[in-house]
């Protein structure tokens, strides 16, 4: 599968939106589980998803694949946005949001929708809760959000070479365990 996500050529509005639908499946299912169970009912996937999508695009002009891909920079809005929802910040201002982007707001929201029924989505999220604790740390960090290996040594205190071998073991095992290679970055 082509990486459409490093693609910086189309910065319209519609081609930056149709990159945010194609990862809003792993993003749905890294938000549900993030989201700690005292918290599911108050903070909900679909909304990370949408408030996410309103603090990237006001920012779609710094966004540099020479810095990583559009994975990745997403991924850095919606731990942000995750950790201030949490902490009783966050909130979805919808009366703020200009009238050109209230059409992408719906296709956003259908894509969340979308992804909140996806069969495929909701066996990975089972397997990511059967998962031991470093393999599903190194899931939800190298496989959803797309980070680099060297990254991911350092966030779990292994070498690069054993989180890069851990990595295409687990990587094997989500595949026979049918969680479709377009739900996780498979690099």
């Amino acid at each position: 599968m082509p990486e459409p996500l490093s693609r910086p050529n189309d910065r319209s509005l519609e081609g930056i939106a149709g990159m945010y639908v194609a990862i809003t499946p792993a993003l749905y299912a890294w938000a549900r589980c993030r989201i700690p169970p005292n918290q599911r009912g108050r903070v909900e996937a679909a909304d990370i998803i949408q408030e996410t999508w309103l603090r990237v695009l006001p920012k779609i002009s710094d966004f540099d694949p020479a810095r990583g891909n559009f994975r990745q920079w997403v991924f850095g809005f919606a731990r942000l946005v995750l950790g201030e929802v949490l902490a009783g910040q966050g909130k979805i201002d919808v009366t703020a949001i200009p009238a050109h982007h209230a059409d992408l707001l719906g296709t956003i929201t259908t894509a969340s929708r979308k992804a909140a029924r996806n069969e495929g989505v909701a066996a990975l999220v089972r397997v990511i809760h059967e998962l031991d604790e470093v393999d599903r740390k190194l899931l939800i960090a190298r496989g959803l959000e797309g980070t680099g290996h060297d990254e991911v040594a350092a966030q779990l205190d292994l070498t690069a070479q054993a989180v890069r071998k851990r990595w295409q073991r687990l990587r094997e095992r989500l595949i026979e365990r049918g969680v479709s290679e377009g739900l996780i970055d498979v690099a």
